[in-house]
């Protein structure tokens, strides 16, 4: 209930934004495909519309749409729905074979170990549905649910967590190319990563570690993380449609695209302000 109370008023307000722009902004050939989008992402499917649509993602060559980016939001919601069902049965399993939690943490391992092999199968197979594909993706919501169950560690372990979690998401960077079949096995190396830096915790009390992350910029981006994803995308289409650019966002210069920077960190702030943080609290208090 609180995950609904937090995103899904905010991606509502998105949503209705761009059913209202759309038909103004952009071409008509592109409408269609820009509607169908638009239910898809209301019922939180947009990850299988753009399978159906037979979408890659990764191709520079594709239209891209306002709501294109909803896939990622519309496999956590999935995810939400299913697996809190699929954790009961493996409790209620665990109480009436008088066992310990270990069957349900050996249930998640498998299912995540399930996934991930699925993913890297149809990775190869068919690239395009990977990326999009809900059980695919599993496996990476499915860490952070076993990472519930990782034991607390020490201090001590801190810096070897905290440096190879880093590593492995600065690797991300220069491994994760185009030219790279995504999401494969490759995928684990920020899946594992991110889980690394969570596992270690809180950085030591006066640190530099810990001085980063409480920096003001850090933690006001961290705040309106979900807020900025939400608008920057639609941004990033319709402001060059609205100012005529040729070429879309290929072709908008520097100062182009601090505009759009601009405009999607302003969007954020009042969709973080006048929805996402007044939602969520009246629904942590419900």
């Amino acid at each position: 209930a609180r995950r609904i109370t937090r995103l899904l008023p905010s991606a509502l307000a998105v949503v209705a934004v761009v059913a209202v722009s759309t038909p103004v902004l952009l071409p008509s050939v592109e409408r269609d495909a820009a509607a169908v989008q638009q239910l898809a992402s209301l019922f939180s499917v947009q990850n299988w519309a753009l399978v159906f649509q037979s979408v890659d993602y990764l191709s520079a060559d594709a239209s891209p749409t306002p709501l294109e980016h909803f896939w990622s939001l519309a496999t956590e919601e999935q995810f939400y729905l299913v697996w809190p069902m699929v954790f009961l049965g493996l409790a209620l399993l665990t109480r009436a074979l008088g066992r310990k939690r270990i069957i349900v943490i050996g249930g998640m391992v498998a299912i995540a170990a399930l996934s991930f092999a699925y993913c890297v199968w149809l990775s190869v197979d068919s690239p395009g549905a990977a990326y999009f594909n809900t059980g695919t993706r599993a496996w990476e919501f499915l860490t952070g649910a076993i990472l519930c169950f990782a034991p607390r560690l020490s201090d001590r372990y801190w810096s070897v967590l905290t440096i190879v979690g880093w590593v492995l998401l600065g690797s991300s960077i220069v491994l994760l190319t185009p030219a790279v079949v995504y999401p494969g096995w490759l995928a684990a190396v920020p899946v594992l990563g991110t889980a690394l830096v969570i596992w270690a915790g809180r950085a030591p009390r006066g640190s530099v570690v810990e001085r980063a992350y409480e920096h003001p910029i850090v933690s006001y981006l961290a705040s309106r993380s979900y807020a900025v994803y939400l608008w920057h995308w639609p941004a990033l289409l319709l402001i060059p449609a609205a100012a005529g650019i040729v070429g879309g966002p290929s072709g908008l210069d520097p100062l182009g695209l601090l505009v759009v920077l601009g405009v999607s960190l302003v969007l954020a702030e009042a969709s973080y302000r006048l929805l996402e943080r007044r939602f969520r609290v009246t629904g942590v208090s419900a």
